[in-house]
């Protein structure tokens, strides 16, 4: 994991950890370039309590221009967040490399 997180980094990434209280509760990887959240982790213990709302707003500072993101289509609980939080769904596309679909949204000021 810290190999393919590295590689991220040198491809241009930003990587944020988010944390709670003094421990890792989660991730953010944003590409500035290509204006991607492309990553927004964040351990089962911390979800529902406020952290990923504030982490999509620190998103939203940081890429202020709007943004995009996919998210697996069975991940239910990851769309509802998105939904509720103002993204809009644009697309749906299948993956061959993970063979799903994913869901792709947008956020735009």
């Amino acid at each position: 994991m810290a190999a393919r997180l590295n590689q991220y980094i040198l491809d241009g990434g930003a990587l944020y950890a988010v944390e709670r209280d003094g421990a890792l509760v989660g991730l953010i990887l944003l590409f500035a370039k290509t204006k991607q959240l492309s990553q927004l982790f964040l351990a089962p213990h911390a979800q529902r309590a406020g952290i990923g709302k504030a982490c999509l707003h620190f998103v939203q500072q940081e890429l202020p221009g709007g943004f995009w993101l996919t998210v697996a289509e069975a991940n239910a609980g990851a769309i509802r967040f998105y939904e509720a939080n103002g993204l809009e769904f644009k697309s749906r596309d299948y993956r061959d490399a993970y063979d799903r679909f994913d869901l792709r949204y947008y956020w735009s000021p």
